[in-house]
């Protein structure tokens, strides 16, 4: 069959056209999952039984029927097919024409319903599918179609043919696409025309569970084959599942496979549990009968039962190899040896080779018996002598293994006085002694006396070893040593004693040196203690290393315990470290002892410079650090000025490296010094820096002389005041009157020193002051000075007002100014008479006129 998938939206797939060939027809089946089947019929039945053809879950025969019995009418048509063709869009494979059944159109009669076909919500639940290396998903996909096959045999009703003996086969096809794929199919149950009625209901997991154990227990026996003396093949065939209807891919099944040595009914050992169907067995015993079992496994809950036992017996082979031979008796010219049977594998032991070096010790063996007896005894040997033999078993398979070897010595005289232990290797806590055997020593026994303890020489050593380290001793000690020599006749007596002693341990580091003293700007003292374990012999020497930021060196070599070190960098840190040797060798330093030497004040700085033209009252220096700190960070600056009359005034202090200097004197000389402090003080002044402030205006002159020489008339005069390096080109003056308004306002400016003012009032307050001017503009004004006119005759009465009566009149005025004094009386002059003096009033009568008389 040609397996298309259809993709259908709106309802259920459409048959796709198809090209076949002449004389055939095409039959078209869609399954539960879309899949549409293309079955090709040829006219004529091929030879043989006709394949089963696969039935979907929709009905078809049933399964005691068969597809048919006879190749007559009216099953099939001999003329051409009544399905009408359809192109074809791919070439059909020859492959796909044989073994394929022959089906006939359907007759007027048959139902022509169409091929129930489920929708996308029916078989929507198969698109999706777990991963198919799961093994939950190899047993979904097991029972599933275990499911199928169980549902088409409840399902399955007669068939179209009556006359049928053979069952339908339920299993399903195999589909191999023209890419490779495989995939499985199974058709609605549409057979020639039938219309079959489907009822789906619920089907029992035990029942599949039942129907694919029973599958897995049909496995057959395994086949054993290249049986040798320890290993077998052995072969497993997959279960036939076509007698259950059960479709189980061979590569989703594991085996398991037991052993057993002790018999057929005995207990069983698991060996083997894999994929694997070919299985080789090693490390089996040689000759021996083995049964095997044998089952299949899909899970752990789906497993078949075990086959039946297949027994085996592996082939014999040569012995296995002897135990060493043991020594019975021996004298000085003879051993007597004996040994045990060994294991013969399957074929009798036919004789034991004993071999011997012949006491030469090189190595060389020289077979000495062969024979059926487990025992010998060599003769002729030389007395206290060591002689090494090796045991070998022969069967008519083959020789065994030598076995290990093992020596003896014949009997001898007793060992005479060996020679003082000698000593190989010397530790701090150990010993190493050695010596020398000799041909009739046999074994040593070493003593060791500690005459600390009191105990005497005690046993350390009993052996055949010819050197043995004693332990756990005391560093820098000596110890007393003696041996003896050991072999069957007797013991030798003691040697002469020998006295070694263990090395001293290195000393531990010394105490962590301590500043001694004051830390001075150039030296320092240290002193330290010596180390709390000295490793048991005396400090040589101590060795002192300074690091001052550049590594450690070597200041000190000595035995004194302090050191001054001298020539250092103010302000400086140095560190300190300490060695102690002894015979036994350098120590560790010790823990690094820090110390900054003091900082000295910073050296001169250089002269300031000048920042900028220097202003008439103001000027801006700038200057840098020291060239040396003196070892502390330069924290401040101070600048100083020195005036034209010598004084000295600071005029900056402070972090910065540059000042603003104000308050000076325009066009006068300064002198400027700076220095730097750090955290020892202050450093010296630099060298001063000479400063002639630029031009200004010129000073306050003094304040100006008046005098005056009349009440209306007076003189100003004044002093030419400092010119701040201009020369003053004009003055001037302004004066204030007190009675007028309070500002001053100008009254003379010009080159002269003196001014004449005319027309002043008297007995009035006048205030004048002066200001010089030159080419760096107008200076301040000068100091006021106050001039008081004198007093005058007061000033002219102006209005005089008249209350005329028939013989009097009344006279009245302001008072006048009085001009600085005060009015004393009044001159009344009537017509020509002489005057009236009256009091000072405003007021006067005047009496005794006559009337209608003009005065």
């Amino acid at each position: 069959p040609a397996t298309v998938r259809m993709v259908s939206s709106n309802g259920p797939p459409v048959p796709m056209p198809m090209q076949v060939p002449p004389g055939h027809m095409v039959q078209q089946i869609v399954d539960e999952h879309g899949i549409l089947t293309h079955v090709i019929l040829s006219p004529q039945p091929p030879p043989g039984p006709a394949a089963p053809m696969p039935v979907g879950p929709y009905g078809g025969p049933g399964s005691g029927s068969q597809y048919y019995t006879t190749y007559g009418a009216p099953h099939y048509a001999p003329g051409p097919p009544q399905y009408p063709h359809h192109p074809h869009p791919h070439p059909v494979p020859p492959h796909m024409h044989g073994g394929i059944p022959h089906v006939s159109s359907p007759g007027p009669g048959s139902c022509t319903n169409h091929v129930p076909v489920q929708t996308q919500a029916e078989y929507g639940k198969y698109s999706v599918s777990p991963p198919l290396n799961s093994t939950d998903d190899r047993t979904l996909r097991t029972r599933n179609r275990v499911r199928k096959k169980l549902q088409r045999r409840i399902n399955l009703n007669d068939g179209y043919y009556p006359n049928t003996s053979r069952p339908l086969s339920g299993r399903r096809n195999r589909i191999i696409g023209m890419n490779g794929d495989i995939g499985m199919h199974v058709e609605p149950g549409l057979i020639h025309g039938h219309c079959m009625a489907q009822e789906n209901g619920p089907l029992d997991v035990e029942e599949e569970n039942s129907l694919i154990i029973q599958c897995l227990s049909s496995m057959p026996t395994p086949k054993v084959t290249d049986v040798e003396a320890r290993s077998s093949l052995i072969q497993l065939s997959p279960p036939d599942c076509d007698a259950f209807e059960v479709d189980l891919d061979p590569y989703e099944l594991k085996y398991e496979l037991l052993l057993s040595d002790k018999g057929r009914d005995a207990k069983y050992k698991t060996v083997f549990c894999g994929d694997a169907s070919e299985i080789t067995l090693k490390d089996l015993k040689p000759a021996t009968e083995y049964h095997l079992k044998v089952c299949a496994v899909l899970t752990d809950d789906l497993k078949g039962a075990l086959t039946e036992p297949v027994s085996f017996q592996t082939l014999p082979c040569e012995p296995e190899p002897p135990q060493p031979p043991k020594l019975i008796s021996k004298t000085k010219t003879s051993l007597s040896l004996k040994w045990n049977a060994t294991c013969d594998n399957g074929s009798k032991i036919t004789a034991y080779c004993l071999e011997s070096d012949q006491g030469q010790g090189d190595g060389r063996f020289y077979e000495v018996y062969l024979g059926l007896q487990r025992q010998y005894r060599a003769t002729h040997l030389s007395a206290s002598t060591r002689y090494m033999f090796r045991l070998m078993a022969i069967n008519s398979i083959g020789k065994s293994s030598f076995s290990e070897e093992v020596s003896f010595f014949t009997s001898g005289t007793v060992p005479s006085q060996p020679d003082p232990p000698m000593l190989s290797e010397q530790y701090v806590y150990a010993l190493t002694i050695s010596w020398i055997r000799r041909p009739n020593d046999d074994e040593f026994l070493l003593q060791m006396e500690d005459e600390a303890t009191g105990h005497g020489f005690i046993t350390v050593y009993n052996g055949q070893n010819l050197s043995h380290m004693v332990r756990s001793l005391r560093r820098h000690t000596e110890y007393r040593f003696r041996l003896c020599v050991k072999n069957e006749e007797g013991q030798s007596k003691w040697s002469e004693i020998v006295t070694y002693k263990t090395q001293p341990e290195r000393p531990q580091a010394p105490g962590k040196p301590q500043i001694k003293g004051k830390i001075n700007p150039y030296s320092f003292r240290v002193t330290w203690d010596p180390p709390q374990d000295t490793g048991g012999t005396e400090i040589t020497r101590y060795i002192v290393e300074l690091d001052d930021g550049q590594g450690y060196d070597t200041v000190y070599e000595g035995s004194e315990r302090e050191h001054l070190f001298d020539h250092l960098i103010p302000g400086h840190v140095y560190h300190i470290r300490v060695a102690c040797c002894s015979a036994a060798g350098r120590s560790d330093f010790s823990d690094s002892c820090v110390a900054t030497t003091l900082p000295v004040t910073p050296s001169q700085c250089q002269v300031p410079k000048l920042q900028g033209k220097p202003k008439a009252t103001s000027l801006h220096l700038r200057w840098g650090y020291p060239d040396y700190d003196g070892g502390s960070q330069v924290t401040m600056f101070a600048a100083q000025m020195i005036s034209p009359d010598n004084t000295t005034r600071e005029v900056y202090k402070g972090h910065d490296k540059d000042c603003i200097v104000t308050g000076l004197l325009p066009g006068r000389p300064y002198l400027f010094q700076v220095r730097a402090f750090n955290r020892a003080g202050a450093g010296p002044w630099s060298e001063p820096l000479e400063v002639v402030s630029g031009a200004g205006v010129p000073d306050a002159p003094k304040a100006p002389q008046v005098l005056c020489r009349s009440a209306h008339f007076a003189l100003v005069t004044w002093e030419e005041p400092f010119n701040n390096g201009a020369s003053v080109s004009e003055y001037r003056l302004e004066w204030q009157q007190r009675s007028e308004a309070s500002e001053f306002a100008q009254l003379y400016m010009g080159p002269n020193q003196s001014f004449e003012v005319k027309g002043l009032m008297p007995a009035t307050l006048y205030t004048f002051r002066v200001q010089a001017i030159n080419s760096a503009g107008p200076g301040p004004f000068s100091s006021t000075t106050s001039c008081m006119t004198p007093p005058s005759s007061p000033s002219t009465i102006v209005t005089i007002r008249v209350k005329p009566s028939a013989t009097s009149a009344v006279l009245s005025w302001h008072e006048p100014s009085c001009n600085g004094s005060d009015i004393t009386s009044y001159n009344i002059v009537v017509n020509d008479k002489p005057p009236i003096i009256v009091d000072p009033v405003t007021e006067f009568l005047l009496e005794d006129l006559l009337p209608e008389t003009t005065y």
